[in-house]
């Protein structure tokens, strides 16, 4: 998944959730992530992108968050495939978890 993507998904799902970003972030730093609190906020409003390491461990972080609040929807990670409309992949299937 670019990066771009990765990023617009994730910071969606955060603000659709209205999950704390405060949380977010410490949970982030705790997975292993290294993106200072100005840094991360940037991301988080979609002014500044993060590096694959510091994106994925966002993207952990937003997953164990929902995943604590019974979702079972999931944010993507780098090494995921790109999705197009309502989820699915170029040839068409489905790139959600069940």
């Amino acid at each position: 998944m670019n990066g771009v993507d990765q990023q617009a998904l994730t910071v969606g799902v955060i603000e659709f959730l209205d999950l704390d970003l405060n949380e977010v972030w410490v949970a982030h730093l705790a997975i292993g992530g290294n993106a200072g609190w100005s840094r991360f906020c940037a991301y988080a409003r979609l002014e500044s992108m993060l590096g694959q390491r510091d994106r994925d461990a966002v993207s952990h972080a937003v997953n164990e968050l929902l995943a604590d609040l019974g979702c079972s929807l999931r944010v993507p990670y780098s090494l995921d495939r790109d999705t197009g409309p309502h989820g699915a992949t170029p040839s068409g299937e489905l790139n959600a978890t069940p």
